[in-house]
């Protein structure tokens, strides 16, 4: 039996943790042991409780570059009493692999980067295109040893242009950033190809694209 820590951004509902639930509902409880830890209390632990999960109450902060430098302190206490607290509850809870179901937090990744445990990161949140940004993806991209990424995009084709216009679990997205640009030249390769295109390449579509 192998004891995975799942983590959360927020205590309260969100898409995210609407997605952790089914996540855990197709989990196979004869080889795994799901715990999950939240930041602050709210409707989704309370909804854990009821469903029976195991779950934990480990206070730490977001990232919020928004607030620029107002949080600067809370962050630098988070990154040393916010880690070693979690790396406290993992160590204690017997954990044998770190599942991280956000990416506005490094902390459980730091966690887990120290007592060497295997670090699954899901990325579900898209980050506006700055050099802030782009560092940390680059630190979550060091610290992971797997990143999980799956949306559903849709596109639509304008004035010759194809344009993202809609991504699952996300209400609103900056047209503007990387990973929208890059999803849009993945789908105008698709649609120059008149071929399905999947990442990973699987063994019905192969790989297709290249420009991305």
């Amino acid at each position: 039996m192998h004891r995975i820590a799942y983590f959360a951004h927020t205590g309260n509902v969100s898409g995210p943790n609407n997605s952790l639930i089914q996540l855990l509902s197709a989990l196979d409880r004869s080889q795994f042991e799901p715990v999950v830890y939240f930041p602050s209390g709210g409707a989704s632990v309370d909804q854990m409780e009821r469903v029976g999960e195991r779950w934990r109450v480990v206070p730490w902060h977001l990232i919020e570059p928004s607030q620029g430098l107002r949080r600067c302190a809370t962050y630098v206490r988070d990154l040393f009493g916010g880690t070693f607290a979690l790396r406290r509850a993992l160590r204690r809870d017997g954990v044998d692999l770190v599942h991280i179901n956000t990416s506005v937090t490094p902390y459980p990744g730091l966690a887990a980067r120290s007592l060497g445990l295997p670090t699954v990161w899901h990325v579900r949140e898209i980050l506006r295109c700055t050099t802030m940004h782009d560092w940390y993806l680059a630190v979550i991209m060091g610290l992971a040893t797997r990143v999980v990424a799956d949306r559903v995009s849709l596109g639509m084709e304008r004035k010759a242009r194809l344009q993202l216009r809609a991504i699952s679990r996300t209400a609103w997205f900056d047209p503007k950033t990387q990973l929208v640009e890059a999803i849009e030249n993945a789908m105008e390769e698709a649609v120059d190809q008149e071929a399905v295109v999947a990442h990973p390449p699987t063994a019905l579509t192969g790989g297709k694209v290249s420009v991305a």
